[in-house]
């Protein structure tokens, strides 16, 4: 990852822990990248102190498009 602060650490059996990660109301484009990349490769990814729904719609939407239901 080249984003200082961030790391991932893979969790047994399935997924991985991003830490390090600041939470904020907007994802710089090439951590975007990253954090997709990591879903790719790991499946799950856990995130800790995404706290309001503003924090939560911009991590999602490193993943894709978000959809109104």
């Amino acid at each position: 990852m080249p984003h200082a602060t961030l790391s991932i650490r893979p969790l047994n059996p399935v997924g991985a822990e991003v830490c390090g990660l600041e939470a904020c109301a907007e994802i710089a484009p090439g951590l975007a990248q990253d954090l997709y990349a990591a879903w790719l490769e790991y499946g799950i990814l856990l995130f800790r102190g995404i706290d309001t729904a503003e924090q939560h719609l911009a991590l999602s939407r490193c993943f894709g498009e978000i959809e109104i239901h």
